[in-house]
């Protein structure tokens, strides 16, 4: 999700090895020569990383894999990092139900958690991300910019937004179908607009109608297609992002026109319909993205008011605690770029800087406070936003110097192998 600013009417892959469950520290000996494995002694650390592929021992690659590492009889200590990330585990298939040949203690990969005869399963599982693709969709009903986005039941819903004028449109998108409606408009037309989802109900706050900031409150409910005003924002502004956290929003950041950027952190509680102030954000800034990811809010660059400074500070507010925390920043400062999570990783996508668009697909691993860069955007873009339906993220609309309609899927398909230790 994005909060973006400052669109016309304001100023007219290589394979990369991933451990998702494993113990700490935990060394991992993979093992070829029977089938479809390898041998090697690999250390991982408790965020999955490899640290290390040296035994001292040879290491014998299976046939899938060999031409990739250049060897089919190498010793561990040549088997570096990157070597090893560069390998197509997509190809290790067909895992021997037997286990001759293979040392004790040594392991294989299966494609299962039902460990072979005179195998251990070691509750290890190896996540292998695979292809990367982009792919277009269904357009959107009409070209949007500075929108809202939520997904209600694997449903996209766009709210709001300008394509020249100030719209009070809503549409829903059903990835299943590849189809769009339109819904009932939203009451109040607005653009920069906040939005968030409690209990399968969209709330849209804030937002600029075209010459105000506005502190309007909106609830759509998809079961009987109408809307509701609610109690209002305490600080009106636009630009600022709201995300939920067990049943409540929280409505972060945004600006006041100008050069007054904001760090506002308001909560919202549907079902009292009350409002109340929570610790402000560090870093005030609007135009930023934002995610939600372990019940913590990640609240993702930005830029000031007026644009004149642009931000890569990436916090995390907790609400548990009511307290924030720094976390590792953006490579670049940048700004207006949609956001989304998949798998559980926050995905960074396009945005501008003041030399202009951006195509970025940066991918943040919260658990390990570590940056990635995937598979760019087609095009550069701006202005936009994303959700994600079942593992795959939807880029939507935006502006380019004319408003977008387009609407591109983003898959980052992903390979499991559970690792089972020879008896």
């Amino acid at each position: 999700m994005h909060c973006s600013k400052s669109c016309t009417n304001r100023c007219t892959a290589s394979v990369r090895l991933v451990i998702v469950t494993l113990a700490l520290f935990t060394t991992v000996h993979l093992v070829a020569g029977e089938g479809n494995y390898v041998r090697a002694n690999i250390t991982v650390d408790s965020q999955g990383l490899v640290t290390a592929a040296s035994n001292g021992n040879p290491v014998n690659l299976a046939t899938e894999v060999t031409g990739q590492l250049g060897n089919a009889n190498i010793a561990d200590s040549a088997v570096t990092d990157s070597k090893i990330q560069s390998v197509d585990y997509s190809k290790i298939t067909n895992v021997p139900a037997s286990s001759g040949g293979v040392p004790s203690g040594y392991s294989i990969l299966g494609d299962s958690a039902i460990a072979p005869a005179n195998f251990t399963f070691t509750g290890a599982v190896l996540s292998l991300p695979g292809t990367e693709q982009w792919n277009a969709r269904a357009a959107m009903p009409a070209a949007d910019a500075a929108f809202g986005v939520a997904v209600i039941n694997n449903k996209i819903y766009v709210v709001g937004g300008i394509g020249g004028p100030i719209m009070n449109t809503c549409s829903e998108y059903n990835p299943a179908t590849n189809t769009w409606r339109a819904l009932a408009p939203m009451p109040t037309a607005r653009d920069w607009v906040g939005v968030a989802v409690v209990n399968n109900r969209l709330y849209a706050m804030g937002g600029f109608n075209g010459s105000t900031m506005v502190n309007t409150n909106e609830m759509y409910d998809p079961a009987t297609n109408t809307w509701t005003t609610l109690a209002p924002l305490p600080t009106a502004r636009s630009g600022l992002c709201a995300a939920t956290v067990n049943g409540r929003i929280y409505a972060i950041g945004g600006d006041l026109g100008g050069t007054t950027e904001l760090t506002t952190n308001e909560e919202y509680d549907p079902a009292a319909n009350t409002w109340r102030s929570r610790a402000p954000m560090p870093t005030a800034r609007t135009a930023a993205g934002v995610a939600v990811f372990n019940n913590q809010i990640y609240f993702i660059g930005g830029s000031s008011a007026d644009n004149s400074r642009l931000f890569a500070q990436n916090e995390r507010y907790d609400p548990a605690s009511n307290s924030w925390s720094t976390r590792a920043p953006l490579g670049f400062a940048r700004h207006n770029h949609a956001v989304a999570l998949l798998n559980n990783r926050i995905y960074v996508l396009g945005g501008s800087t003041a030399s202009g668009m951006l195509q970025n697909n940066d991918e943040y691993n919260p658990a390990s406070d570590t940056w990635t860069s995937r598979m760019q955007l087609p095009a550069p873009r701006q202005y936009f936003n994303a959700a994600t339906v079942n593992g795959r993220i939807y880029a939507l609309g935006g502006y380019t110097g004319s408003f977008l309609n387009s609407n591109t899927e983003y898959s980052n398909t992903t390979a499991t192998f559970y690792v089972h230790r020879r008896n």
